[in-house]
């Protein structure tokens, strides 16, 4: 009886091995030039369950590894998730059997150069020696010879905020409201030197404002609840 208790566990475990399979599309993103100026830098990945185990859907995923600059912030977004910034590093996500879910890795640099990795790890519930990892790594600089100065004299309050924003800016300053996914919601030009923004409508979670008057280009991170 021993023999065949040890003889179904083997056989358990052979079969998890061979058939359960979470996998990224690429085990390593790595790009060394990036623009420092711009917003942020991120890379899509396609995360594919191929695991025939019809329970074999629940998952965790893990940053094992976080280097970047005081300056910057990292995002993990997934399609049916909304997007994780620091200090949160795990979390859990649900693939089914045979499908795909596409996956965001940002490092939002404000404007500062430097280099950043992040390692992540996602692990099956059911079987955890089936997972895959991933690395992200960027170095970002100024690309061009002439710095572009920090635009730090314009002001966002009450922040957090679940209605109006007020933004005190100067006149003919150009600004871009965007969301963890980059997508653009908001934008125009300021014709005072404080203005209201209607926000109310917009989900819960953070978003980022960019301002730039001139030469000079400022962000702020903005949450809404």
């Amino acid at each position: 009886m021993k023999k065949l208790v040890i003889l179904s566990t083997l056989l358990a475990s052979f079969y998890f091995n061979v058939n359960a399979q979470i996998s990224f599309d690429t085990t390593y993103h790595e790009n060394l030039n990036v623009d420092s100026r711009n917003f942020d830098y991120n890379y899509n990945f396609i995360l594919t369950n191929d695991s025939i185990h019809p329970r074999d859907t629940n998952f965790t995923w893990e940053l094992t590894y976080v280097d970047m600059p005081e300056e910057w912030e990292y995002i993990v977004g997934y399609d049916l998730y909304c997007g994780f910034l620091p200090p949160v590093t795990e979390g859990s996500l649900v693939i089914p059997n045979n499908a795909q879910d596409r996956a965001r890795m940002y490092f939002v640099m404000y404007g500062t150069p430097g280099s950043g990795t992040l390692h992540l790890r996602i692990t099956s519930k059911l079987n955890p020696a089936n997972s895959d990892s991933i690395v992200f790594k960027i170095n970002a600089r100024n690309l061009v010879s002439v710095n572009i100065p920090e635009l730090s004299s314009f002001f966002i309050y009450p922040n957090p905020t679940s209605d109006f924003l007020t933004i005190k800016a100067e006149i003919g300053s150009k600004y871009t409201l965007v969301n963890l996914q980059g997508q653009v919601l908001k934008n125009g030009i300021f014709d005072n030197s404080s203005n209201q923004l209607d926000v109310q409508n917009l989900p819960r979670g953070t978003y980022f404002l960019q301002v730039a008057f001139e030469e000079k280009v400022g962000v702020r991170k903005l949450v809404l609840q």
